[in-house]
């Protein structure tokens, strides 16, 4: 449940290389603390996106700063956006937290709009699915942390209940998304770009 960051001075030679920075969490499981964080990302104006389990979360520049790992810093400094979904999280009987809806892998396409690849668990068995959010609704986090997303891709129909998840996502100069599959179906999918509009399955090409 850490986050670490290596100075690219320090990454001039191989060795014990210490992180010079430090994100980490407190005790407590929660939307807006580090859990299982999978995927990371930054975007243009040098924010740090994290899937952290239960939600996204987001760093700017400033924040990161006070993470030091000299002992200057904190690293239980809090995320300055949080992204979630009403589902994320619910109260098992011992009063701990599971998750209906899982957050793991990030890319930003050249619209500034950003992707996710999701275990959703809110309609029964699991549907992986990879949704998108627009730069408008990442800008009003602040107000609203539950936006709903604008474009869903379900996992392939072929796959049925033996799709295991997405795992890695990208896109190419073209604006092409990649999508990776793991463990029991082991594929590289590609979603063109034009077919990424609407909702549901597009076409993979």
């Amino acid at each position: 449940n850490e986050i670490l960051a290596y100075g690219a001075d320090s990454l001039q030679a191989s060795g014990a290389i210490g992180p010079a920075f430090l994100l980490t969490q407190n005790s407590t499981k929660s939307t807006s603390t580090l859990f299982n964080p999978t995927g990371i990302v930054f975007d243009t104006s040098g924010t740090l996106w994290v899937a952290n389990y239960y939600s996204i979360v987001a760093y700017h520049t400033a924040t990161l700063a006070k993470a030091q790992a000299n002992g200057v810093g904190n690293p239980l400094v809090p995320p300055d956006l949080v992204l979630t979904n009403a589902q994320a999280a619910g109260t098992e009987a011992d009063g701990g937290l599971y998750n209906q809806y899982v957050y793991q892998y990030l890319a930003f396409d050249s619209a500034g709009d950003l992707w996710a690849t999701v275990q959703n668990y809110t309609n029964g068995p699991v549907t992986s699915q990879i949704i998108e959010f627009s730069p408008t609704e990442l800008g009003a986090l602040a107000t609203n942390s539950q936006p709903t997303p604008i474009f869903t891709i379900n996992q392939p129909s072929d796959q049925g209940a033996g799709f295991s998840g997405w795992s890695g996502i990208a896109f190419d100069s073209k604006g092409n998304l990649w999508a990776g599959s793991h463990l029991a179906a082991p594929n590289l999918y590609r979603f063109p770009v034009s077919t990424l509009t609407g909702s549901g399955m597009a076409e993979i090409g």
